[in-house]
């Protein structure tokens, strides 16, 4: 996967794709308009990996959009 995403309204990007884990902390929040880079999409647990600002991080599928 590769493809530019922005935020439906705001998503919570994370270092884990988890909101339990300790190590799952918000690095980011990504606004709609913000543009990443959706590289990864784990359809079972509905979570994306995303390329932003120079790190990887994790954000829940369904608050992204294709970024127009």
């Amino acid at each position: 996967v590769n493809e530019k995403v922005t935020a439906k309204e705001k998503v919570n990007l994370r270092a884990l794709p988890s909101v339990e884990h300790e190590d799952a902390k918000v690095v980011a929040v990504l606004n709609s308009g913000d543009i990443a880079v959706r590289t990864g999409i784990n359809r079972d647990l509905g979570w994306s990996r995303v390329d932003y600002n120079g790190q990887t991080l994790y954000c829940v599928s369904s608050y992204l959009t294709e970024a127009k």
